[in-house]
């Protein structure tokens, strides 16, 4: 007999007897599975192999096959782990453009002077109230006397609030936070940090 013909009978047999499995149950009622049918208990066979022309997962990725109605790796992108999303670096805000911040500046002009904030929050609205009184003397034409009117309008105004915050860098040291109501500068701090 050829050699490597022996090998694949031995592979054939050895994946033959490899494929069943043995099932009884003991006299306490429990179920057991071995490869090995026990002595002296009757067991049943169980054929583990799948039916002929079914390809298993396991078998078509071990061939290189892909299964019917599977997409390809290519398409499977909830297996796929995505990656972490990487904070973009701190840039702080250097003391020569802090002091050229002023109170008033529109959001923009903070922009395009000291670029994106490290951090943006929004934190809701503000009201503003605004009163304005006019006065007015009138006369009356039956008895001639004179009357005088005051009419109080007032007006409220809601505002965006929204701090940048600049935070410290090795070479400057200082958190910069920069809060706008309404869209223009309230209030500018600078703290260094502890």
């Amino acid at each position: 007999m050829n050699k490597s013909l022996g090998f694949v009978l031995c592979a054939v047999l050895s994946s033959a007897a490899a494929a069943q499995i043995y099932k009884w149950v003991d006299e306490n009622g429990v179920t057991h599975y071995a490869e090995v049918a026990p002595r002296g208990v009757p067991a049943d066979e169980i054929d583990i192999r799948p039916p002929l022309g079914v390809v298993t997962d396991d078998v078509a990725k071990c061939h290189g096959i892909r299964c019917q109605g599977e997409e390809p790796d290519a398409m499977k992108q909830a297996e796929t782990p995505k990656m972490a999303e990487v904070p973009n670096p701190v840039r702080g805000l250097a003391f020569d453009i802090f002091i050229q911040i002023e109170r008033g500046m529109t959001e923009a002009e903070v922009v395009i002077r000291a670029g994106k904030p490290d951090q943006e929050v929004t934190e809701g609205t503000a009201e503003s109230t605004a009163a304005a009184a006019s006065t007015a003397n009138s006369v009356n034409p039956q008895t001639g006397a004179v009357t005088r009117n005051t009419n109080i309008i007032k007006n409220t105004i809601t505002e965006i609030v929204k701090t940048y915050y600049y935070l410290p860098t090795l070479s400057d040291p200082f958190t910069s936070i920069i809060t706008f109501r309404g869209g223009r500068v309230a209030d500018i701090q600078r703290i260094r940090k502890l």
